[in-house]
This record gives C-alpha cells, sequence and structure tokens, in this order.
C-alpha cells in the first residue's frame, strides 16, 4: 500500500493533466460540444499543463 501511496504522491499531477486531456478529448471526439466548452476545456488543460511544469521545475531545484 505505502508503494502505491509514493507513487500517487509522486505522479499525481501527471495523472490529472492525463485524465482531463482525455476527458476533453472524447468530448471533443464525440461531437456533442459547445465552442464554450471547447474552449474552456483547453484553458483548463492548459492551466494544468502550466502547473506540471512549475511541480517538475521545482523538483530539479530541490535536487
Amino acid at each position: 500500500m505505502s508503494k502505491m501511496l509514493r507513487f500517487l504522491g509522486k505522479y499525481s499531477h501527471w495523472l490529472l493533466l492525463a485524465l482531463v486531456s482525455a476527458s476533453l478529448l472524447v468530448s471533443f471526439f464525440s461531437g456533442n460540444y459547445d465552442s464554450p466548452s471547447l474552449i474552456f476545456g483547453i484553458i483548463g488543460v492548459g492551466g494544468i499543463g502550466y502547473l506540471v511544469y512549475r511541480i517538475e521545475v521545482d523538483k530539479k531545484r530541490k535536487n
């Protein structure tokens, strides 16, 4: 159990980015989307992408 918690603690930001990106792609390819939802989805993926970038930069500075 502790290995799983360490894995989630270390890679949770990447998992979040993958889930949000996958949900955006599924909604995009299903054909049932509005323009505002697509725009806000892209903004959300961009924001989470920036968050992942900052977390990785901070990890490298620590080491």
